[in-house]
């Protein structure tokens, strides 16, 4: 048998324990409040870096950029351009007399505007400049070229006089000014005070 000793005012008493069953086990008490936290530790050591992820797909190429050419000898046709250079803008140095131009000087710069990788899209236009002149043309049926155009020549200002007064426009005068002797058709239209002329061609 276990002894259990406890004191009290009249002395020391000793009992026995003589195998009593244990009786039931009370209800537990409220959880107590939380204590503060205690500080951190340091930190460890930085583990080793993991292997690199696979490279992603390269992604389209560019558009070729302003890069002038130097292909002075060559006239290629709109399907040229079409198939070797779709949706892109090409920039070359060209001989003059190469691409059918006048003479005026022997070296043009052309630029090549090309929307589309067929005809569906549209033909490509050109563009050809020397000093104060410039030049248009672009493909049509059969992928060939349309002559050229002349749409400024910045010594003739009769030329570019035109070029800022279309067909369908009207311009007022004094009198002593008749548009016909600059170029273009003019015909009268009636007016109060100012005359006034309307481009017809």
């Amino acid at each position: 048998m276990d002894a259990t000793a406890s004191l009290s005012g009249e002395g020391l008493v000793k009992t026995l324990s003589l195998g009593i069953p244990r009786g039931a086990t009370g209800i537990q008490g409220p959880k107590g409040e939380t204590g503060a936290a205690g500080s951190q530790g340091p930190q460890g050591i930085q583990g080793p870096k993991g292997d690199t992820g696979p490279q992603g797909p390269t992604g389209p190429q560019g558009p070729s950029g302003c890069e002038i050419k130097d292909t002075r000898n060559d006239d290629q046709p709109p399907a040229w351009y079409m198939d070797n250079h779709a949706n892109e803008m090409v920039i070359e140095f060209k001989y003059a007399n190469a691409i059918g131009l006048p003479n005026t000087e022997t070296f043009v710069t052309l630029v090549t505007f090309v929307q589309w990788g067929n005809n569906s899209g549209g033909y490509p236009k050109q563009i050809a400049m020397n000093a104060g002149n410039i030049w248009l043309r672009n493909g049509k049926p059969g992928f060939v070229w349309a002559p050229w155009k002349y749409i400024l020549d910045s010594a003739n200002q009769n030329a570019t006089w035109l070029i800022a007064h279309r067909v369908g426009e009207y311009l007022e005068t004094d009198g002593s000014f008749d548009p016909n002797k600059i170029g273009g058709t003019w015909v009268r239209v009636p007016s109060i005070g100012p005359h006034t002329w309307l481009r017809t061609k």
